[in-house]
């Protein structure tokens, strides 16, 4: 599918290219409730951060395994901000719905 298309449970995919070693953000939210779904790639890392620089807090931290989705809901808090963040160990293209 390409970036921004819907799927069939009305959510739409995006694809991120993501540095290795190195937290990515995917996604900038701000006052609203969303859920992400993440599959792989496996041993990577996803949060979700709360608020800004030392006022910030990371919450939701999951780790993907390729096979099973991972949901990370992000809530209420965002009218701080809230970035959707991984973490892999190989750089390359990460698919989500959102």
């Amino acid at each position: 599918m390409f970036d921004g298309q819907q799927n069939n449970q009305g959510m739409s995919n995006h694809t991120k290219f993501v540095r290795k070693n190195k937290w990515c953000t995917v996604e900038i939210l701000w006052n609203c409730r969303k859920k992400i779904v993440f599959i792989g790639p496996p041993d990577a890392r996803i949060r979700v951060r709360y608020g800004v620089g030392w006022l910030s807090a990371n919450c939701r931290v999951q780790i993907l395994d390729g096979n099973q989705q991972r949901i990370v809901e992000v809530n209420g808090w965002s009218v701080f901000m809230a970035k959707v963040q991984i973490y892999s160990n190989s750089e390359e293209f990460i698919s989500y719905s959102l």
